[in-house]
């Protein structure tokens, strides 16, 4: 099953109402939001980050903030109990 299928099925399952909306693929979260019908606040953008633990480990973090939010790097590497996100 794939991870969209098992959204959806989790979606299903819990009653939650939902609509799919198909569109092309876009990079930014401002016209994301446009192709979708909703403002901008009201959307979510998810970024993975590197965060550096130490002089030869890392790990990779996903972030998610709201759509006219931009990601604090800083914070995002305290919260992960490093020293330095990118």
């Amino acid at each position: 099953m794939t991870t969209y299928d098992r959204v959806l099925a989790l979606l299903d399952g819990a009653g939650c109402g939902y609509r799919e909306v198909t569109h092309r693929a876009e990079g930014r979260t401002d016209l994301a939001s446009l192709l979708r019908g909703h403002p901008l606040h009201q959307s979510a953008k998810s970024i993975v980050l590197r965060v550096a633990l130490g002089r030869k480990r890392s790990a990779y973090v996903l972030t998610v903030v709201p759509g006219d939010r931009r990601v604090d790097l800083a914070a995002a590497a305290r919260t992960a109990g490093g020293a330095r996100a990118d």
